[in-house]
């Protein structure tokens, strides 16, 4: 319970398109969470990986403990400084997900497709280059990124940073939204660099 709590929280700060857009990329098409209770299964091997994150990432702080999603686990991260963003590390068994490649169409069409729901004028896609680096290489191998500005009926732009990429067997998503400036290259950049981060705690939590 304390952990949806903190999760709804911060959902207001979003607009409602990229607020049902957080849960929709985190829980499937279907929007669903499948509920687990202190006495269900043990953890999954995607939630035991979510658990390794620490409580502290790039001055982030996470927002409870690792969610249970339909095909994975998450862990969400807010920054300590109260800025508007939501940063969500979703961990997918990758023999159920596809490439990086395959995901992050996937996950992209489903944030493109916001423009024809009525609450958005637009929604514009960047590809963006992964940081060339030999770290972000040994951490995020296959690291794929795209960012979006998300331009609403009323109101201000909001931007979208989205990174996929193969880590420690598994497929991590990682997805940052920001209220605080429609920066899209920005929250493209926050983005890799979390998903960076996330890959090089993987690696030294084996």
């Amino acid at each position: 319970m304390r952990r949806a709590v903190a999760l709804l929280s911060l959902l207001p700060l979003l607009p409602a398109g990229a607020a049902a857009q957080v849960l929709a990329d985190a829980q499937g098409i279907d929007s669903r969470i499948d509920g687990r209770t202190d006495s269900g299964p043990a953890p999954s091997a995607t939630e035991r990986l979510a658990r390794r994150l620490p409580a502290e990432l790039l001055g982030y702080r996470r927002m409870g403990e690792a969610e249970s999603l339909r095909q994975g686990s998450a862990v969400r991260y807010a920054p300590a400084d109260g800025e508007r963003i939501l940063v969500s590390v979703m961990v997918y068994a990758s023999e159920d997900s596809g490439t990086p490649e395959e995901a992050l169409q996937r996950a992209s069409a489903e944030t493109e497709a916001l423009a024809g729901t009525g609450r958005y004028r637009a929604v514009t896609a960047q590809a963006l280059p992964p940081a060339a680096t030999p770290a972000l290489a040994e951490a995020a191998p296959g690291l794929r990124c795209t960012s979006f500005t998300l331009q609403p009926q009323q109101g201000r732009a909001s931007a979208d940073g989205l990174c996929v990429a193969l880590q420690s067997g598994h497929l991590v998503k990682v997805r940052v939204n920001s209220l605080s400036q429609a920066d899209a290259g920005r929250a493209g950049r926050m983005a890799a660099e979390m998903a960076e981060a996330v890959g090089q705690v993987f690696a030294t939590a084996r």
